[in-house]
């Protein structure tokens, strides 16, 4: 399942904001850590996964990975993901 577009602003949104709060933008992100770490202590993730009765979205770590590729050009993952 894509990341549709709505969560995917919410992750920039949120995820820009944290970033500044710490004098950061999504170009000095590194790496593959610490953008999944930008997605968990923004808030990001669990604002989207708020829409699912599970409490957690219904996507693979490889379309979340995707999303936070396009969105942070600059992060290296090292770790193999699967569709």
């Amino acid at each position: 399942m894509k990341v549709t577009d709505n969560h995917l602003s919410v992750i920039r949104d949120m995820g820009a904001a944290y970033l500044a709060t710490h004098g950061f933008t999504f170009a000095d992100v590194a790496t593959g850590a610490d953008a999944w770490n930008v997605l968990h202590r923004s808030g990001a993730y669990r604002a989207i996964g708020d829409e699912y009765p599970s409490g957690y979205a219904d996507y693979a770590d490889a379309h979340l990975k995707t999303a936070l590729a396009a969105l942070m050009p600059n992060a290296v993952f090292r770790d193999s993901y699967r569709y």
